[in-house]
């Protein structure tokens, strides 16, 4: 296992991606600075939000690529073949996957966010009420951004191990995504939406209830308004989504260990 951890964080670092990267941190870095130019009263603030859903969308395709690429690419190539050829038990390979794309995953995290907190020390917050908090809650909220991206991770690897089509994990993981960020969200809108507001409103709330079961709800990690706001997030209501998040994680991975345990190579 730690022969493959070793060998997907080598190839990330020497891949491109990294370089790619640095290049996309300096245009979050532009953006941030020139949308801080559109508030006059929370400059800082507005920069700040912007900065973390940047970060949040690169951080998710950057980790959905690289499993796309270390083991769905792996197991296309054929080169899958050497591997389980050792002996050592399947689990050990889709476990040593999950881990060394994971530290890329909180290196890409520390790259960006690192710029990010460069950046917000060239834009003058002094105009706001309550000033932007960089230390403690900006940390906290970088670190929670981390957790969903480990349960992302763990649901495209089981994805990765189970597919036969090469494409399939990426796309999976980009809707996967995007449905456990929005699905929160929407929910919340159409339960305080006024009735007839929305057509078929009361069967969408149905659904998307049913959805909460399949789906786990990533926005609940969103902690941003405590680093922008001072806003300290409700601790209970965090450990509980934090608990469920890794209960998905844990479970999409001895659902993907089962499987590619069975599964037979050509």
């Amino acid at each position: 296992m730690k022969a493959h951890l070793h060998t997907v964080i080598l190839t990330g670092i020497r891949g491109k991606s990294f370089y790619l990267l640095l290049v996309l941190g300096v245009f979050i870095s532009a953006a941030v600075m020139l949308v801080s130019n559109f508030s006059l009263r929370e400059p800082a603030a507005v920069a700040l939000s912007t900065g973390f859903s940047l970060v949040r969308m690169l951080t998710i395709f950057f980790s959905i690529y690289w499993v796309h690429d270390m083991v769905a690419q792996d197991i296309e190539r054929k080169s899958l073949a050497a591997a389980l050829s050792l002996p050592r038990p399947r689990w050990q390979w889709v476990v040593g996957m999950y881990a060394g794309v994971s530290v890329l995953s909180f290196m890409a995290c520390c790259l960006l966010f690192a710029i990010l907190w460069l950046t917000m020390q060239l834009i003058d917050g002094s105009s706001q009420l309550i000033p932007v908090n960089l230390g403690l809650p900006f940390i906290a909220s970088g670190l929670a951004l981390y957790s969903c991206l480990l349960v992302i991770l763990a649901f495209t690897t089981m994805v990765a191990v189970v597919s036969t089509t090469p494409f399939l994990p990426l796309l999976s993981g980009l809707l996967f995504a995007l449905m456990a960020s929005v699905l929160g969200p929407t929910r919340q809108f159409l339960s305080q939406a006024d009735a007839g507001l929305v057509e078929n409103q009361d069967q969408l709330l149905e659904s998307l209830r049913f959805a909460g079961y399949l789906i786990p709800d990533l926005d609940r990690m969103d902690i941003r308004v405590w680093s922008i706001y001072n806003a300290v997030p409700d601790w209970s209501e965090l450990a509980l989504t934090a608990f469920v998040m890794a209960c998905y994680a844990v479970l999409s991975l001895v659902v993907g260990i089962v499987v590619f345990q069975r599964r037979e190579f050509p």
